[in-house]
This record gives structure tokens, C-alpha cells and sequence, in this order.
């Protein structure tokens, strides 16, 4: 898969070599200061580097960047460099216009000076490979890859609006696909993000998100690869950090018949849930997390998404539930030490087995047991309190692991089409520090 770029989008390859016609685009991604829309264009060493750029070349545009306040430069044809913070992208830099604008000059070619007038952008690196995907009939790209919280998400939602912005100018407007494709980002934040210490909402996974076209370029559906999932996060994280974001948008805007159903006893008091504490807050934002008024928010537009993507919701949200009493539960070492733990607390075990659909009793064999192959034979290991939490938890966290590779399947059966023509990726790299 590549996003080849030769300089205008109505040049076509000539005496190029096949590595330099076949080359992937890029963005890499880096936090500054705010952007001041009245900038103006760098110099053309800061705005485009050639392939042989050095480290020094590379910090010394950075820097202009940041004095000139213009969000990317380009590194050669298809490497683009965000020098923004991701807050910026609230502006008129980054809105619908903007992209409508970026279309006309780059794909449509409306004025042929449009294009040299325009600082380097997203949208320009979306439409330069939506023209070739379009001229050259080849799959097309863009991998994003940042530090945790600088802006890979957003770019990536950007990057999707913008395809639907060119694919609508081929002549058809808000498709089932496309209106499906917009909702499939709130899921994915639900499901895969997590407030961090360096983000508000940092993807613990990686994803590989291709938006499918027709031959005449026209959005024809999606379909979403996730990998890696942070599963540990579930049931244990750093300081200060907190689970996925599907879990506080359960507690904090579900309705009265589900908080009965499903026993949250003590209405949304996170601090009753074992997996959803959270023991101080994080060092860059000085709060435990967003008021409960946004999850409710937020759990009325996860609705909404499912709804629109075709997914069940009320067996899916009881897993949760399921999950969230599941850590509640609470062992004792028995008075022998050839006997199993017991479990403290009984009445968890029984909600978090009504839930899954499972008897009790074998639910609290699956946590007290475990069983190991030694040499040929299989042998029944007693836990303590010690090993039935850390079985506890294993069980949480394939339960979530589940859940969530199961979600993205369901996703993919309702907004896929097989005989789509060809497609653009967007591979979103897992967030380092």
C-alpha cells in the first residue's frame, strides 16, 4: 500500500523510479503552541525538506514552525510533520471550510495558484492520496504515529471528514456508509480510549481504519482492524490514570431501570467500583476526570453510534456490568491451607453470574481453581486470596478482550462492503511516551 505525491495533483508519473513513485505517507506527530491563523508562509526549508533532511534540518524547521505559528511542514513528498497542539485543532484552520477549500485547490485544481497559496495540511496530504487512489486505481495509506496525546485521533477523524468532503464532490452526499463511518469514532473512543496522564482520551490500541471506495469514488463503507488492546488497563493502571471511557459512560448515563437492573447500588460513586478508582488525580490535567454530566452526554451519543452501526446494546452494556461487579469481588484464605479461598462477598459473585448467564457456583469454581497440564495430566490447583484475585482479574480482562474484538467484528459485518473497488487506510500507531 502506498501514497505516492509527484507535486501537483494534475501531474502524472513519468520517468520516476517505481521506489520513488511508491512511497508511503506519514505523519508524525509533535505538541507547540497554539497556531495564529494570520501566519505567514515559511520559507521553503522550513515548509518542505528534501529526502537527505538531517536532524539538525528537521529541529531548525520545528522551530521556525513554532515562531511562525504554522501548524506542518512537509518532509519531501509524503511526510508530513504536525507542529501543533492538539487543542489548536478547535480552530477555523481545521474546519469544514477549511477542508472544502483544500479540496478545490488540491483535487479539483479550481485555480492552479489556489494550491501554492496554501500552507502544507492534512487536508492537502488526504486529498493528494484520495487523487491518486482515484487516477492510478491503487490502494492507498497514511499512518499516524505520536507521542501518547499529540493529536493522532484527531488527525485521523480529520483525515475521514475530509475523505467524505472529496468523495461527496464525486457526486453523492451523506450516504448510509458515510453516516455509519462518522459513528463508528464515537465507539471507538468508548471502547478503546482511557483518560492518561499525558491525554484527556489516549487510544490504547492500535487501528487500522480503511474507508472502502466504489470505482467511481464514491464511499462505498468501512472497516476497522484494532490490535494490541491495553487489557491490563481494565483491571490495573498507573497512578492517577483510569479505565476505558465505556465504563464511567455506564455508570454515569445509564437510566434509573438500569441502575436497578444492574445494581449500581450507590448510584454513580465511582469509588464503590473496585476497576474504576481512581487514586489521585493525573499530574497535567489536576482532576479526577470529566463531570459526570459529559459521560452521561457521552453515553447518549454511544447509543446513538451503536444504533446506527447495527450493534445490540442492552446484552453488550450487561457484560460490562458484569465486568465492573466482577472486580467487587473479594477472597478470604481459608482456615486450612489445603483448602481454596472463599469468597467475602457472595452476593457479587451471584450479579456478576446472573449477568453472564452462568451458574454462581460455577462462576466461584473458576475463580477459587485453576487448572494446570503437569506432564500428561491435568491437575486442579486450590488458590489462595492471592491467586484467586489475579484469576479474578485474568478473567476480567478476557472478558473486556472479548468484548471489544467481538464489537469490532459486529462493526465490520454491518458497515464492510466485500465488493468495494478499492480503499484508503488510516493506520493509527499506538501512542509511546
Amino acid at each position: 500500500l502506498s501514497s505516492p505525491r509527484y507535486g501537483s495533483s494534475r501531474g502524472m508519473p513519468g520517468n520516476e523510479s517505481l521506489a520513488e513513485v511508491h512511497r508511503p505517507f506519514t505523519h508524525m506527530a509533535a505538541t507547540s503552541s497554539s497556531i495564529a491563523l494570520g501566519a505567514t508562509r515559511l520559507n521553503p526549508m522550513a515548509t518542505a525538506l528534501g529526502p537527505a533532511a538531517t536532524i539538525d534540518q528537521v529541529t531548525t524547521a520545528i522551530q521556525e514552525c513554532f515562531q511562525d505559528k504554522v501548524p506542518y511542514f512537509r518532509i519531501y513528498t509524503s511526510i508530513l510533520v504536525a507542529c501543533h497542539s492538539s487543542s489548536a485543532m478547535s480552530t477555523s484552520l481545521f474546519s469544514e471550510s477549511a477542508g472544502v477549500i483544500y479540496s478545490d485547490a488540491c483535487y479539483h485544481d479550481l485555480d492552479p495558484t489556489a494550491r501554492d497559496a496554501l500552507h502544507p495540511h492534512v487536508f492537502e496530504l488526504t486529498a493528494d492520496a484520495y487523487t491518486h487512489l482515484r487516477r492510478l486505481r491503487q490502494d492507498q495509506v497514511i499512518v499516524l504515529s505520536g507521542v501518547s496525546g499529540s493529536g493522532k485521533s484527531e488527525t485521523a477523524k480529520m483525515i475521514c471528514d475530509q475523505l467524505c468532503v472529496l468523495a461527496s464532490n464525486s457526486g453523492r452526499h451523506n450516504t448510509r456508509a458515510q453516516y455509519q463511518m462518522a459513528h463508528v469514532g464515537a465507539i471507538v473512543e468508548a471502547f478503546a480510549c482511557a483518560q492518561t496522564a499525558e491525554s484527556m482520551g489516549a487510544t490504547r490500541a492500535g487501528l487500522w481504519h480503511e474507508i472502502q471506495f466504489t470505482e467511481r469514488g464514491h464511499i462505498a463503507g468501512s472497516k476497522l482492524v484494532a490490535f494490541g488492546l491495553d487489557r491490563w488497563r481494565v483491571t490495573s493502571r498507573p497512578a492517577g490514570e483510569r479505565t476505558f471511557n465505556v465504563f464511567y459512560y455506564l455508570l454515569h448515563g445509564s437510566t434509573s431501570d438500569e441502575r436497578q437492573e444492574w445494581q449500581f447500588r450507590h448510584g454513580s460513586d465511582e469509588s464503590w467500583f473496585s476497576y474504576l478508582k481512581t487514586t489521585r488525580p493525573p499530574k497535567s490535567h489536576g482532576q479526577r476526570g470529566p463531570p459526570a454530566a459529559h459521560y452521561a452526554f457521552m453515553m447518549d451519543q454511544l447509543r446513538t453510534a451503536l444504533k446506527v452501526c447495527g450493534i445490540k446494546q442492552h446484552a453488550l452494556f450487561q457484560v460490562l456490568a458484569a465486568i465492573m461487579h466482577l472486580g467487587n469481588v473479594e477472597f478470604a484464605d481459608a482456615a486450612e491451607q489445603s483448602d481454596t479461598a472463599t469468597v467475602k462477598n457472595p452476593d457479587e459473585v451471584e450479579l456478576a453470574a446472573q449477568y453472564l448467564g452462568v451458574p454462581a457456583a460455577a462462576l466461584t469454581a473458576a475463580l477459587s481453581f485453576k487448572t494446570a497440564l503437569v506432564s500428561n495430566d491435568l491437575c486442579t490447583v486450590f488458590l489462595n486470596s492471592h491467586g484467586a484475585s489475579a484469576q479474578r482479574d485474568a478473567l476480567a480482562r478476557a472478558l473486556y478482550h472479548l468484548v471489544f474484538y467481538w464489537l469490532v467484528d459486529a462493526i465490520n459485518q454491518n458497515t464492510s462492503d466485500p465488493e468495494a473497488t478499492n480503499h484508503i487506510a488510516v493506520l493509527q500507531m499506538y501512542g509511546f511516551s
